[in-house]
């Protein structure tokens, strides 16, 4: 694994790149301050849902994280204020809270509208990016 920090005083955040990185989310998770205690909630589509997402949401769990997943149609269409208010709906009939987080699983459309809801949720709540896309990963940074 190979991780890149961009540094940007308060606001400064890893990268991190190779395989495998999946199975460890929990531990990224957890240096990112993201407590067990509080809810994650996992955006994804239904083009990416069906191959990460089973593990994802295992990777979390057999650490004591609370998963709740939401997955949006695959596309720019998704990029609405429709779709924006069905995740803010997941996010607050889970119970997310000040120190939750969002995880994008995904491509642009996916990383754009969960980092507006993690943005918007409570003031402004985690973000993870999980891209899964060359345009999602140029996006995420």
């Amino acid at each position: 694994m190979r991780t890149i920090n961009v540094d940007l005083g308060d606001r400064s955040y890893p990268i991190l790149i190779g395989s495998g990185l999946l199975k460890d989310i929990a531990h990224y998770c957890a240096e990112a301050g993201f407590s067990e205690r509080s809810p994650l909630l996992v955006v994804s589509d239904t083009e990416v849902a069906p191959r990460y997402l089973p593990a994802l949401e295992e990777a979390l769990r057999s650490h004591g994280y609370t998963v709740v997943s939401h997955i949006m149609t695959a596309g720019e269409a998704s990029k609405s204020l429709a779709v924006y208010e069905e995740v803010m709906t997941t996010a607050i009939q889970a119970g997310l809270d000040r120190n939750s987080a969002v995880l994008a699983l995904g491509g642009g459309v996916v990383g754009d509208l969960a980092g507006f809801v993690a943005a918007t949720y409570m003031r402004g709540i985690g973000f993870l990016q999980i891209p899964t896309t060359i345009l999602a990963h140029d996006s995420s940074v």
